[in-house]
């Protein structure tokens, strides 16, 4: 007759079998939430050091030398990098929200912004020793629309030399420096560098 022994055996097998399968599906799903958060972590770190400040060039360049790339956080939250823009004309605007003269040129560059961003114009405005949240009123005031750069600790405005504002540099679409303004803009003075930097 044979053996019956076995027979118990079989639900402590299924028991085993089914303890192995919980466990792996387990050891799977702790595996995979720590990859998750890993990667998740990666992307974090990336993205906060994407808009870590950062300056290249010579410092106090000149008309023909290589504008400085930087990467600056913005007043909205963003971040300008300025080597993201070769190949477009850029207006580099270095203001301050206390400095008189940049308040009234503000409009001039609204309306070179407004009538240049289809033929690809990018302006960027640099604070100059500024109170982050003075810059942001002064920019809700006058509804700027460009990219507003926050140099806290002043780190692009000592790469270009700016001592003084407002200062205004127009970059060719290859990089370099076409002209620096050292003063107030003028209409005339925006038409004719607009002019020189689509020209090129």
């Amino acid at each position: 007759m044979p053996s019956t022994s076995s027979s118990p055996d079989r639900p402590r097998l299924n028991v085993r079998r089914t303890t192995i399968a919980a466990g792996i599906a387990l050891v799977l799903v702790v595996a995979g939430v720590t990859a998750f958060s890993v990667l998740s972590a990666d992307e974090s770190d990336e993205e906060g050091d994407a808009c870590r400040v950062d300056v290249a060039g010579a410092s106090n360049p000149h008309v023909g030398d290589v504008a400085p790339a930087f990467t600056l956080p913005t007043l909205d939250g963003g971040c300008f990098h300025l080597r993201a823009e070769r190949g477009r004309p850029v207006v580099v605007n270095f203001w301050a929200s206390w400095c008189n003269p940049c308040r009234a040129e503000f409009p001039l560059l609204a309306d070179a912004y407004a009538k240049h961003r289809g033929e690809n114009l990018e302006i960027v405005g640099v604070t100059h020793r500024d109170i982050e949240s003075d810059s942001r009123q002064f920019a809700d005031e006058l509804d700027v629309d460009w990219p507003l750069a926050f140099d806290d600790d002043q780190r692009v405005s000592r790469s270009y030399g700016i001592t003084g504002i407002p200062q205004t540099i127009f970059v060719r679409r290859d990089g370099t420096i076409s002209s620096r303004i050292f003063s107030e803009l003028t209409k005339e003075d925006l038409d004719e560098e607009l002019r020189e930097i689509f020209r090129d």
